[in-house]
């Protein structure tokens, strides 16, 4: 059965001198390992739109076990050699290794694609990362299935606090007077505001919103360890990716 789709290109590895083993987000399909004769000759139609973060359209024949991509053509594409700073090329990688573990194969991934190339496209317009960063993470999320409980205190129903804590483990927000010990994040007013309006906002307007550094500190901190509660994942790229943020600060 052949399947006509786009997607973006996570990853590529040879087999062999002509060959290459593609791990694909597709927007049909979900995240595919699919294996394409050919690419990797650099007179191959094949060779440019089978690159690492290229968004490309596909022709895919699904075998018994396996998927081969007999076409691809380039759409756009988000890697120019030497372009990236360590930092933009580590957070970027971090996202593809998110999305494989959260999305998985043969499923409409129509939301992590669309989500994951507007990242791309900000990023490259300079947007800061850990803006960029912290809206993946809370978007991905949702759309996963892991929609934040954010609407009021979970013990009292108070809707705010000066300080409310997200309980990222347990998924629930308590407000000052039910606090309890446990794994969570204080949030500020100001950062549970922008924690519902990323999760709640149109995909596009998701990232249209300022606050200040320390806001924007404690939101990102609390993104990161819900998205790492919920998918129950070590991710080395995300390591990589703080040792460069380290290095620029």
């Amino acid at each position: 059965m052949k399947t006509e789709t786009e997607g973006l290109i996570l990853m590529n590895r040879a087999v062999g001198d002509k060959n290459r083993l593609l791990t694909i987000l597709t927007r049909d399909c979900g995240v595919l390992g699919c294996f394409i004769r050919g690419a990797n000759r650099p007179g191959s139609s094949n060779f440019s739109a089978t690159q690492p973060l290229t968004y490309s359209r596909l022709s895919i024949f699904r075998g018994r076990n396996s998927y081969t991509v007999d076409e691809a053509k380039v759409i756009c594409t988000f890697f120019e050699p030497g372009a990236m700073d360590m930092l933009h090329l580590a957070l970027i990688q971090y996202f593809c290794e998110l999305v494989m573990k959260t999305v998985p194969e043969n499923t409409d991934a129509s939301q992590p694609l669309d989500l994951l190339l507007n990242c791309l496209h900000l990023l490259k317009k300079g947007r800061p990362p850990l803006l960029v960063k912290t809206v993946f993470e809370i978007r991905l999320a949702a759309i996963s299935g892991w929609m934040p409980h954010l609407l009021y205190c979970e013990h009292c129903g108070a809707y705010e606090d000066e300080t409310m804590y997200f309980y990222y483990q347990e998924n629930v927000l308590r407000c000052q007077k039910c606090y309890r010990e446990g794994s969570c994040c204080p949030l500020s007013k100001g950062a549970l505001t922008a924690f519902r309006y990323v999760v709640s906002a149109e995909p596009k307007k998701a990232f249209s919103f300022q606050v200040s550094e320390d806001t924007m500190r404690q939101l990102s901190e609390c993104a990161e360890r819900y998205i790492l509660a919920m998918t129950a994942t070590h991710f080395h790229t995300l390591d990589y990716y703080h040792q460069a943020a380290a290095l620029e600060s």
